[in-house]
């Protein structure tokens, strides 16, 4: 993933991802290889779970296929759900810079935790960015400060992720055709929306 331009930024890279809880996913840490991940299976394999827990680590406010927050609790008995990614934070010497230095991040593992808490219907999210590995069933007995996701946004804004490339990893997969078929308003449309600004046009047309 590349940062911004003037090299304000060091590149961010995900190296794993692990899951407790979510949907039916099994407890296990998932390596990226870093070039180019390749997610292959029969449809009900589980791709589109593993999609949707990249969309949690990364903030995105929509998921595939229809899926909520809540539709993540597939299991009775599970009332919490932790997603975890780990990012690579060591020194870029190109860039002179750790890629989470900006936000106080020294170790060479950033890893970046999502809980959702069940109180049936609703769900709450919140995130932790720690500074180093993280172990769930030691980590978790101390004391932390998470994050509301507006605060976790203006956090990975800091490093780099800005709140276009949050949004797109809103998008639905499989849209190439449907985008393609938009007109020039359409496709205009769908570009603000995605920049984030579509909404500041709106409000201004209802203030006018």
């Amino acid at each position: 993933m590349l940062a911004q331009t003037r090299r304000r930024y060091a590149p961010i890279r995900l190296l794993s991802i692990e899951a407790e809880g979510f949907s039916y996913f099994p407890r296990q840490e998932v390596i990226l290889h870093e070039g180019i991940t390749a997610g292959v299976g029969e449809n009900g394999s589980g791709k589109t779970t593993f999609n949707n827990m990249i969309r949690l680590i990364f903030g995105a406010l929509k998921f595939d296929n229809g899926h909520s927050l809540r539709t993540f609790f597939e299991r009775e008995d599970v009332f919490e759900i932790y997603v975890l990614g780990r990012f690579d934070n060591s020194l870029q010497w190109a860039y002179n810079m750790r890629p989470f230095e900006p936000i106080g991040k020294k170790q060479d593992i950033v890893t970046v935790i999502c809980r959702l808490t069940l109180n049936d219907p609703n769900v709450k999210r919140d995130y932790y960015i720690n500074d180093g590995e993280f172990d769930l069933e030691k980590d978790l007995k101390q004391t932390l400060r998470w994050l509301e996701v507006e605060q976790f946004h203006k956090q990975f804004q800091e490093v780099g992720i800005s709140k276009a490339l949050i949004r797109s990893f809103s998008l639905s997969q499989g849209n190439t055709e449907e985008v393609l078929k938009k007109d020039e308003e359409g496709l205009g449309s769908y570009l603000l929306d995605i920049c984030g600004e579509q909404e500041r046009i709106e409000e201004f047309n209802n203030i006018k």
